[in-house]
């Protein structure tokens, strides 16, 4: 076995804290979803693996289904990272890894993913130690019929984006401007602004 590299982070101050990496690429303060005020002031724990693992396993999905003869293009992971206490007061992770492979089969997409779960560091990692489900997405290329009527709806919509879009601009600039309740206030404005 070979090393390839070695990455290296920094913490301070737990999952309340921030976290720095000695090249600069990585330098932010954390938020914790658990504690009151500081819920959304940057990512939490989680965010970051949930998008190292995504990355890491799509990376594998890729390679799998190349092995598999079924080469993808334009997939996409999500991975949904829980934080989940357990009844003694240990605290695990639950994941779910969604892929959606445009033009692929469900039943190939879902062999492609189990292929892929085998080879990813990341799911060897927590083999045994996490709940890691694997969940294929619809194929957003096969719409039913009766979703083809809203097209010119949907193309009304799309003239509207860049009138939608300055707003949006706006509420967040005064969401950057903004600290605790206000903050609070101008995101539900932005979801309601959506």
């Amino acid at each position: 076995m070979k090393t390839l590299f070695t990455s290296e982070s920094i913490s301070k101050g737990g999952r309340s804290g921030s976290v720095q990496s000695p090249d600069g690429l990585l330098d932010f303060t954390l938020g914790n979803p658990l504690e009151a005020g500081i819920e959304t002031r940057g990512p939490n724990p989680e965010h970051l693996f949930a998008g190292a693992y995504s990355a890491c396993y799509h990376g594998a999905l890729v390679n799998a289904a190349k092995k598999l003869g079924t080469p993808v293009q334009d997939s996409t992971v999500r991975a949904m990272v829980s934080l989940i206490e357990d009844d003694i007061g240990g605290y695990g992770l639950a994941v779910e890894l969604h892929a959606l492979l445009p033009g692929i089969e469900p039943d190939q997409a879902q062999r492609i993913m189990e292929q892929a779960h085998q080879t990813c560091p990341y799911s060897k990692a927590l083999r045994g130690e996490a709940s890691v489900s694997l969940h294929v997405d619809g194929n957003p290329a096969a719409l039913a019929p009766e979703l083809e009527k809203n097209l010119g709806r949907d193309l009304d919509l799309i003239g509207e984006l860049p009138d939608k879009t300055q707003e949006l601009s706006a509420l967040m600039d005064a969401s950057e401007k903004a600290t605790g309740k206000e903050r609070v206030a101008v995101t539900q404005r932005i979801r309601d602004a959506r």
